[in-house]
């Protein structure tokens, strides 16, 4: 069951669905994280939980209720957010659910401590959740040679705003390196770790992160570019910032090639333009729980790499990132998202290329690493 859940749930007292999405990670399988958007106040609320699965059934209870504050940016405690706004109508604090799970969803029913009851239902995937069906990538990719791909990049150059991801293989999907290590729970992930790397950071750092967004998103950005884990993905301006990235160029040649099976890799391209023109509710910032996939360009504090390989972040609080741009792709029938794929085999006439380009790890890594890392290429891989 650990994963995310997308779906809707009912009330049968105000006869109104509201969106949900309910995230149970596998570190801690007997507790969940339960998102709500109230349908007609567009309130976002979290609540932590309990999941108990006996066989086919699921039961669990919610509490711990809190309240997306726009004004302040942040998650605020259900009583808190009352007072502050002087809200006069009672709001539940903790709600029993009791669920079955047939294979492919989740259909259930809740009771809250004010005794308003409705029903829920959750699915694997976001494009089930909102169309019905899941998403099937039948998409044929046939890998190319570079030259194959130089020109066919050229022809992105007329289109606006596109950008660039390369991957050192097609196997793998678009998701964070937060994701790949099993985690969902964006919120405890900000409150819990991200206040243990502000005060690390902070201890060495010339730039103080405050508990701002200005400066999370920087000091995110910072740490994603040094290994820490975060629900950033790093995407670039440049087709051959990508390739470098998706060719690993830092790796030494022969570690490369040591693999005689290695599949292509890929290069994602994304069009922002259009991606940021169609209409959609969007997560305000990156305390917000709202579902969502945004690009953003953070302050480059202390990461002199970022203008360099011309970066620019995207944050998603989604496991399956690829499956939430395919279902506004099959809402708006358009492409935001395209793949393609380069044969592993070219990556000496890559590195010379690029190279000659000025894309060396000097270039794109300021400072000593960058430095040797280059020479080391220079002088020893290509004996």
């Amino acid at each position: 069951m650990a994963g995310q859940w997308f779906g809707h749930s009912y009330s049968n007292e105000f006869h109104t669905t509201a969106t949900i999405v309910i995230n149970i990670e596998s570190r801690n399988p007997g507790s969940v994280l339960h998102i709500s958007v109230d349908p007609q106040s567009q309130r976002r609320m979290i609540a932590d939980g309990t999941i108990e699965i006996d066989g086919k059934i699921i039961r669990g209870k919610t509490f711990r209720f809190q309240i997306y504050d726009h004004g302040l940016h942040a998650m605020v405690p259900l009583p808190i957010f009352i007072n502050n706004h002087q809200i006069k109508e009672e709001l539940p604090t903790e709600a029993e659910y009791t669920a079955e799970f047939d294979g492919a969803k989740i259909v259930g029913t809740y009771k809250n401590n004010l005794n308003q009851t409705g029903t829920f239902v959750a699915w694997r995937s976001y494009s089930e959740a909102k169309h019905g069906h899941p998403h099937v990538e039948n998409e044929k990719i046939i890998p190319m040679k570079w030259e194959e791909f130089k020109g066919h990049i050229a022809t992105f150059r007329s289109k606006d705003r596109i950008l660039y991801r390369g991957q050192h293989s097609n196997i793998y999907p678009l998701k964070t390196s937060f994701h790949r290590k099993g985690r969902n729970n964006v919120p405890r992930y900000l409150i819990e770790d991200v206040f243990r790397l502000r005060h690390r950071i902070n201890s060495i750092s010339s730039h103080y992160y405050q508990q701002t967004p200005e400066d999370l998103q920087g000091l995110l950005c910072l740490a994603q570019h040094h290994g820490f884990p975060t629900p950033l993905l790093d995407w670039t301006e440049s087709p051959y910032v990508a390739a470098f990235f998706a060719f690993d160029c830092l790796a030494e040649r022969n570690n490369w090639f040591e693999k005689k099976d290695r599949g292509p890799v890929r290069i994602f391209t994304f069009d922002l333009k259009a991606w940021q023109s169609i209409s959609r509710p969007l997560a305000q910032s990156l305390n917000d729980p709202f579902p969502d996939f945004q690009f953003f360009s953070p302050p480059a504090h202390n990461n002199p790499r970022y203008y360099p390989q011309q970066s620019m972040a995207a944050f998603s609080n989604l496991e399956n990132i690829e499956d939430f741009i395919a279902a506004y792709e099959y809402e708006n029938n358009a492409k935001y998202l395209t793949r393609i794929d380069i044969l592993a085999s070219e990556r000496e006439t890559v590195e010379d290329d690029l190279r000659f380009m000025g894309i060396t790890p000097a270039t794109l890594f300021p400072g000593f690493e960058g430095a040797c890392k280059s020479l080391r290429a220079e002088l020893f891989d290509n004996q």
